[in-house]
């Protein structure tokens, strides 16, 4: 049973950095829910409701800028609605500030799809 698990390793979240842009309903859930797996846990949103700020765990630390989150996370989720004033929030430029170990998911909602990627780095 034991055989073959090494081949399914990857690295561990335990002690990393997640950076949750977006903290409307689904971006608390994903703080909170990190949280629990033991992760460290940013979050940037400049228009975070009342409400969704209540559930957000008190350990969850604000970050005061895009570029200072983007800067400091080994992990960026990206919880926003594409509209005029989040078009380009990540370019080229905001992805230079990242770490170059920094993880990132594809965005396949239209319009986030032709981001650029990390792999480069």
């Amino acid at each position: 049973m034991e055989k073959g698990k090494n081949d399914f390793v990857g690295p561990r979240s335990r002690a990393r950095r997640l950076g949750v842009v977006g903290l409307g309903a689904i971006g608390v859930m994903v703080a909170n829910d990190a949280l629990a797996l033991g992760m460290e846990v940013a979050g940037y949103d400049p228009y975070i409701s009342v409400e969704a700020a209540w559930g957000l765990a008190r350990t969850v630390r604000r970050a005061t800028s895009l570029d200072m989150l983007l800067a400091q996370s080994d992990y960026i989720t990206l919880h926003v609605p594409l509209m005029d004033q989040t078009k380009g929030m990540l370019n080229r430029d905001k992805f230079a500030l990242m770490k170059k170990a920094c993880a990132s998911s594809t965005w396949r909602a239209a319009g986030w799809s032709r981001m650029p990627t990390c792999s480069k780095r």
